[in-house]
Order: structure tokens, then C-alpha cells, then sequence
């Protein structure tokens, strides 16, 4: 009794030639792939408008920009201003990942270029 081996290549065998995504794509989310993003301003946007996530928004990162906005406006009153040091760290953050996009790479929904925010933006 012969087996009969696929002629698909193990390569081949992504979610589009299946129809079900790999646990990789599971568990990565969805990716962004950006190369236009601007990094500067990204970082800009982070830091000067609404103090936290408007850059976030820019580079395709809704979730994460909503959690910071909110980190900024509600965390930055109660503490006397840590929200705007918050808002410098993700500035830096957003041009981080705006350079990685620039440059033809693809990022994850959450991803993070300051690998201490993964303490806050996971998914």
C-alpha cells in the first residue's frame, strides 16, 4: 500500500491556500504594513495632540491609542503630570515603530518599540 504525500509545499500551506490561519497569525493579530509612515510625525502627534495616542492612530494602531489617550487624560491629572512623561515615552514609542514601518517591515496591532510597554499594551 503506497501513501500518498501532498504535492503542496509546507510553504504553501498559509491561511489563503488552506482557508484556516496558522496558530502563528492566531496569535500575532492582525499586521500593519505602512511604508509611508513618517516617524517624526508619529512621535510628534503622540506627544503634542491630545497628549498620548494620536500617533498610534496614524500608524494603524487604534487599540493601543485609545489605552494611551486614556493613560494620559485620566493617569497625567490624578499623578500632577505623569501622564505627559507617559506621553514622551510613547512619542518615542511611535517614532520607534514608524521607523520600522518606513523601512518596509510590518508591525502587530500591539507591538511595541520599547519592549517595557509590553507591561501595558498586550493583547
Amino acid at each position: 500500500m503506497q501513501h500518498e504525500h501532498s504535492a503542496v509545499a509546507p510553504a504553501d500551506r498559509s491561511a489563503a491556500a488552506t482557508g484556516t490561519p496558522s496558530i502563528l497569525e492566531l496569535t500575532m493579530g492582525e499586521m500593519i504594513t505602512k511604508p509611508d509612515a513618517n516617524p517624526i510625525i508619529s512621535a510628534v502627534a503622540n506627544w503634542l495632540f491630545l497628549n498620548g495616542g494620536i500617533g498610534y492612530f496614524l500608524l494603524g494602531q487604534k487599540k493601543k491609542a485609545i489605552i494611551a489617550i486614556i493613560i494620559c487624560w485620566v493617569i497625567g491629572p490624578i499623578t500632577c503630570g505623569l501622564g505627559m512623561m507617559a506621553a514622551w515615552v510613547f512619542a518615542y514609542d511611535a517614532y520607534l515603530l514608524g521607523q520600522k514601518l518606513q523601512s518596509g517591515q510590518s508591525i502587530g496591532e500591539n507591538e511595541n518599540g520599547l519592549e517595557f510597554l509590553n507591561m501595558i499594551f498586550k493583547d
